[in-house]
Order: structure tokens, then C-alpha cells, then sequence
């Protein structure tokens, strides 16, 4: 049964083409793979919520004056919104970086980058668009309940709880097909742009069809890719725990040295950005086999699909249409 299923027949390739990458251990490979890991989305162990108990419901919320904002914390929002974006450009840039090196097999970033701002930019639009439909209808429900607009009842605790799990189901049925999207335009809609030289919308048509008639194959590999995240984020978030214990002994003691007596904001700062620079730049090189893993296996899926697709066979590397006035970008 696992072998009428490419998202299964694609796992031992992956990992093979990922040993094929990292072993022998290059540090210039690796180190490049851990700044793409950066922009690609590393793991360094999922998630951290905080969850905070409220025993009683808000019925009044106070509003905000607009007029009370200081206009230095504007210009630190505006500077965080502008940081945000100008990363997430970059990030879709990266994506296509990182498909020409795993394909090519040649892990550098300053060859591909100014080709793939183009596609980068498709990239960031789309997902962008779609980031602001999700997030606006997520919204309109919080919106409404705190303006008033739609009458609830929270008084009770049943009602309280019903109006939470409302709105986590709510929640959950815009957020998968989001993910979904977001998943598919990463694994397969990113390779299709780059390999037909098109569109995101003209990549997305093209990777409906390859699944069209065979939405099992859609349904195994979103799980088997879910599964394996949370795989890389258990691992990940052990090993980055273990580098933030073991690195934060060395400033515990020589903070405890000086007596917590205060030795200057300034070599504090220092201290604390060094150690979280540490742990974050090692949680990225411990992402490296995984997102290398992870690209190499979308691809197999990918070829598998459709053998037009199979940027690792190489009885496929003759040119398609428009890889000629791609590759001259």
C-alpha cells in the first residue's frame, strides 16, 4: 500500500540526497545552509505559548486613545512592521535560492540571489495576500464581540467556554487551509515557478493538476510533512535546550563572580546578546539536516508526480520550456 504513495517511496531518496549533501561535513556548506535555514524557516523547537488564567471574563474593554500613543512607540512599531516585511521578502528570495542549490548541487547564495528577487517577490506577494485575508477574517469575529457588534453571553462559565471553543474551531477552519496553502506553495508551487519559468498563479494551476484525481496523494504527504515538523521540532528543541544550558553555565558563573553587582548596562547587553546569538546560531546549524531533508523530499514527491519534475533524474535535464530565458536572468 506505503508504495503507491510517493510521499512514502520519496523517504529514503531524501535521506540519502541529504547525506550526499552533508557528508563529508563542509563548514562553508553548512554554515550557508544555516543562513538559509534562517530565511527558510529553521526550527528551534516549535512554538512557545504562555498561557495566562483569567477568572473572570473582560466586560468592559477600555479603548485606546490613538491621541496617548507617544510617537516613539510608532516608530518602533514602524520599524518592526518594516522589519517584518523586508524579511519576509527575503525569505521568498531565499526560497528559490534554496531550490537551485539543492538542485544543482552547488549550496551557494550570492550566485542565485539577484536571478530569483523576481520570483522572490511573486512569492512574497502571494503569500502576504493570502496572510491578510486569514488574519482580517480571524479577526472580524474578536472585533465584533469587543465592539459590541455581536451580542454574547458571557456570564456564565458554559458560556464563556462555549465562546472559546466557537472560536478555536473557527480558528482551526480558516488556519489549516491556510497552512495547506502555505505548505504547497513552498513544496511544489516554488520548483514548478522556477523550473516552468512562470507565474505563482500559472505555478498554482499547474500544481492542482498534477493532484487532480489523486487528492490522496495531497492528503499523505500534508501528514507525513506534519509529522516529520514535529519530528525536527522535538529534536531541534531538545538539542537548542541542551546548547542554552550548557552555554548559559559559563555567564551564570561569571555573572555570580562579580556579586550581581552591577557592572554597566552595556557589558551585560553584550553578554546576553552574545549567549542568544549562540543558541539561535545553533539551533539553525542542528535545523540544517532537517530543512535540507525536507526540500530534497518535496522535490522526490514532486518528480514522482510528474517526471518532467525530476530535477534529481538525469535523464530529465534537458531543457523545458523557458529554462533557457530562465537560466539567463
Amino acid at each position: 500500500m506505503s508504495a503507491d504513495y510517493y510521499a512514502f517511496c520519496a523517504i529514503d531518496q531524501a535521506v540519502a540526497r541529504t547525506k550526499n549533501i552533508l557528508i563529508p561535513v563542509k563548514r562553508g556548506v553548512w554554515l550557508r545552509l544555516a543562513l538559509i535555514a534562517f530565511f527558510v524557516g529553521g526550527s528551534f523547537g516549535g512554538i512557545e505559548t504562555t498561557w495566562q488564567e483569567n477568572h473572570s471574563f473582560p466586560q468592559n474593554i477600555p479603548a485606546i486613545d490613538p491621541a496617548g500613543i507617544g510617537p516613539e512607540l510608532l516608530t518602533i512599531v514602524a520599524a518592526i512592521i518594516a522589519f517584518g516585511l523586508c524579511y519576509a521578502l527575503i525569505s521568498g528570495i531565499f526560497q528559490f535560492i534554496f531550490f537551485d542549490a539543492i538542485r544543482d548541487d552547488n549550496i551557494v547564495i550570492k550566485q542565485y540571489f539577484s536571478r530569483e528577487i523576481g520570483n522572490g517577490l511573486r512569492y512574497f506577494c502571494f503569500i502576504f495576500a493570502i496572510s491578510v485575508i486569514f488574519f482580517t477574517l480571524l479577526a472580524i469575529p474578536v472585533a465584533l464581540i469587543l465592539s459590541g457588534g455581536a451580542p454574547v453571553g458571557t456570564g456564565t462559565f458554559a458560556q464563556r467556554a462555549s465562546l472559546v471553543l466557537g472560536y478555536v474551531a473557527y480558528a482551526m477552519a480558516l488556519g489549516i487551509p491556510y497552512l495547506v496553502l502555505v505548505l504547497f506553495t513552498t513544496d511544489f508551487v516554488v520548483p514548478i515557478m522556477r523550473l516552468d519559468n512562470c507565474g505563482i498563479l500559472a505555478g498554482w494551476r499547474r500544481c492542482f493538476m498534477l493532484f487532480r484525481g489523486r487528492w490522496s496523494q495531497a492528503v499523505v504527504y500534508t501528514g507525513m510533512k506534519i509529522l516529520f515538523l514535529l519530528v525536527m521540532g522535538i529534536i531541534v528543541g531538545i538539542l537548542v535546550g541542551i546548547a542554552a544550558v550548557l552555554l548559559g553555565i559559563p555567564v551564570f558563573l561569571l555573572v555570580a563572580a562579580t556579586g550581581w553587582a552591577p557592572i554597566g548596562i552595556g557589558p551585560y547587553t553584550v553578554l546576553f546578546a552574545v549567549y542568544v546569538s549562540s543558541v539561535v546560531f545553533l539551533g539553525l546549524l542542528f535545523s540544517v539536516p532537517f530543512i535540507t531533508f525536507f526540500r530534497c523530499y518535496s522535490l522526490y514527491v514532486l518528480g514522482g508526480l510528474n517526471r518532467a519534475y525530476a530535477v534529481f533524474d538525469s535523464s530529465t535535464k534537458t531543457p523545458r520550456t523557458g529554462d533557457n530565458n530562465n537560466d539567463a536572468n
